[in-house]
């Protein structure tokens, strides 16, 4: 029943980790292994669904950190934050679309930009997460940012006010 009411979202979760579907997939497994495995721990503070979103996100990152995915290297020249305004492309894509675009980030940055933007982690939770710094967190989102958006900008383009860089 476990299986039956949560997979499918789960599944979503796995493939934003995990663009290959066979990835995807045993992420899902193996998350519902450590789910089921640890059913006694959860405590009921706090939303079901989102205790197994964490599971299931700690293990995509589990995954991909095994398969070495998570090879990058960063200029300090480049450690600076980005704030994007209300006027930001990124804001205007249907979600589809904005998700069709991240599928198609290196693995560090899709990692940084689904951890931070759709889940909600802060840089501290995601450097933790990726053994990373917090300064390499901030430099990833704006490398997934600008990708993101000069992408958006070719792929889907949005008015004169908003063309490439």
């Amino acid at each position: 029943m476990l299986w039956d009411t949560y997979a499918p979202k789960l599944f979503g979760v796995c493939r934003r980790y995990c663009p290959i579907r066979t990835e995807a997939e045993e992420v899902l497994q193996e998350g519902f292994i450590k789910i089921f495995d640890k059913l006694s721990q959860y405590k009921q503070n706090g939303s079901f669904e989102s205790w197994l979103r964490k599971i299931m996100i700690n293990t995509a990152l589990t995954q991909l950190r095994l398969n070495k995915k998570y090879t990058f290297e960063l200029d300090v020249n480049e450690l600076t934050e980005v704030f994007l305004t209300d006027t930001d492309p990124l804001k205007q894509l249907e979600a589809k679309q904005l998700m069709n675009l991240i599928q198609t980030l290196p693995y560090p940055q899709q990692s940084v930009m689904n951890l931070f933007s759709i889940d909600g982690y802060s840089h501290k939770e995601i450097a933790e997460l990726l053994g990373i710094t917090e300064a390499s967190s901030r430099v990833l989102l704006h490398r997934a940012k600008a990708k993101l958006i000069e992408q958006s900008a070719h792929n889907y383009p949005l008015s004169k006010k908003y063309g490439s860089k």
